[in-house]
């Protein structure tokens, strides 16, 4: 009987087609796919995150603007409106390196003994006034020697030193 069942549905041109199409389906559904950055992720990339629409996606790339990169799952929950249940589903599927494939190097690095004000105002948390007392404080020592020196600097505390370190260096 299924020497005969075989027989008959072997003829069926289409059978081919069908086992193809479910085995590419089935291999489809158990697919990885590769985790956001969340450093480097624009607003689209962060949308196709689960519970992660438009409104939260500028969210977090505002806070990620003002506060520099994120560090951990529960720096993300500081976003407005990234509460414990978008967390959970964003377990896995979130990285937090600088880059998305290699880490960063001095050469990505703003050089905080040659930047001008206008560069140190696109790091986050550096406004004008900030930026203008950094240069202040590398000229009267001839140059920041360590970026430790930079919590001398009236308004950067080390809160500010954390958040900048990935994005600064005092070499080329």
């Amino acid at each position: 009987m299924r020497l005969q069942y075989l027989k008959m549905h072997a003829s069926n041109p289409l059978l081919p087609a069908y086992v193809l199409v479910l085995l590419l389906a089935l291999a489809l559904s158990g697919q990885a796919y590769a985790a956001v950055n969340v450093n480097t992720a624009n607003e689209k990339q962060l949308t196709a995150l689960p519970n992660i629409g438009k409104v939260k996606a500028k969210a977090i790339i505002e806070y990620r603007e003002k506060h520099g990169p994120f560090t951990s799952m529960k720096q993300l929950g500081k976003v407005k409106g990234v509460g414990k249940k978008t967390l959970e589903k964003l377990k896995g599927k979130v990285t937090f390196g600088k880059t998305a494939d290699a880490p960063a190097t001095d050469t990505d690095k703003l050089n905080l003994n040659t930047a001008s004000v206008k560069d140190l105002q696109k790091l986050p948390g550096i406004g004008k006034a900030k930026a203008k007392a950094i240069i202040k404080a590398r000229e009267e020592q001839g140059g920041f020697a360590s970026l430790n020196d930079l919590t001398k600097v009236k308004g950067i505390n080390a809160g500010t030193l954390q958040r900048l370190r990935p994005l600064v260096t005092l070499s080329e």
